[in-house]
């Protein structure tokens, strides 16, 4: 295990989000390692120092271990908008890294925010959101008449429909509103675009006094510049990958595997030479482990595959396609 891996795990074990599997590697690791478990302990303190805090409330404001963020991405982060308000709030555990996707602003505001991994996030009225990468959302669900969500990038939405509380996700100057639906809603800043794709039910979009329904296999895109929004029928399917966890390949390429499955679950999987680029690989995966994948094709291919530092890599002969 190397130095990243032994950081998340301890991170996990702190948090109280390490399985039965993960906590018994844990205290392997702290039996052999002294220096490792006064890393811990240490953690430990610099986490207990925020309990002492009034206005932080840790059992409701939880931290989801999903990455490992580097300097660089750090300083990407903190210029995400929520930050800037919110700075006050950041938890950083003592291990050489910046672990966090969820925090919690003031009372009842909460802040998701994602780097190069996907997640899914439950809210308390039990819809989903599946949050693409370097994504975010915010919301407050505290206030009775309705639930509103801003989202900045991509989100595909699972809504649990109440009547009396309409869901509400705002994107700029776009409001969409739920009627019972399952949607996708994808933000384009450089072309300032916000599209939304409907899967199932109906959604309402407004802006200014322009309002248009959108039902199930239909599109929309809203234009920013112009303030137009154009509708149009899709027979394409709406539900991205990230949000299913399902991969399936049929005589795909290897590249275009590794390609999916680096979107998928922000890993940085490289192949080491042209030679493996075009094997096909046929197979299908749903909710599983990268892990699990990736020795699934290396054994299909018959690939070598070593791990440097934070990346993967894979490497081969070659392979003759009928």
């Amino acid at each position: 295990m190397n130095k990243e891996e032994q950081d998340i795990l301890i991170a996990k074990v702190i948090c109280g989000e390490a399985n039965l599997e993960e906590l018994n590697q844990f205290n392997q690791l702290i039996d052999a390692d002294v220096s490792l478990k006064s890393e811990f302990e240490k953690s430990k303190i610099a986490l207990n120092k925020f309990k002492e805090i009034p206005e932080f409330n840790t059992e409701e404001a939880w931290i989801k271990m999903k990455s490992r963020i580097s300097k660089n991405q750090t300083k990407r982060f903190q210029l995400n908008p929520f930050i800037r308000t919110i700075a006050a709030s950041l938890i950083i555990i003592g291990i050489g890294s910046l672990l966090l996707v969820k925090i919690k602003q003031n009372q009842n505001k909460i802040a998701v925010s994602t780097q190069n991994q996907t997640i899914k996030e439950k809210l308390p009225d039990g819809s989903q959101i599946s949050l693409n990468k370097e994504s975010s959302i915010e919301y407050d669900f505290s206030k009775n008449e309705n639930r509103t969500i801003k989202l900045k990038g991509e989100a595909f939405f699972e809504v649990v429909h109440d009547d009396k509380k309409p869901f509400i996700v705002e994107v700029e100057d776009l409001k969409i509103t739920d009627i019972g639906t399952s949607f996708l809603v994808r933000e384009n800043e450089k072309q300032n675009e916000v599209t939304v794709s409907v899967e199932e039910g109906i959604v309402l979009l407004e802006q200014n006094k322009t309002k248009i329904e959108l039902l199930a296999g239909e599109q929309a895109t809203y234009y920013a510049e112009t303030g137009k929004i154009e509708k149009l029928k899709i027979s394409t399917k709406i539900r991205p990958s990230y949000a299913s966890k399902i991969l399936k390949f049929n005589r795909t390429t290897l590249n275009d595997a590794i390609e999916n499955v680096n979107s998928m679950y922000g890993t940085n999987i490289i192949l080491s030479s042209k030679q493996i680029q075009n094997c096909e690989i046929t197979a299908s995966f749903t909710d599983e482990n990268p892990d699990i994948i990736l020795q699934v094709i290396c054994e299909t291919l018959h690939l070598d595959m070593k791990k440097n530092n934070n990346q993967i890599i894979l490497s081969g002969v070659g392979c003759n396609q009928p």
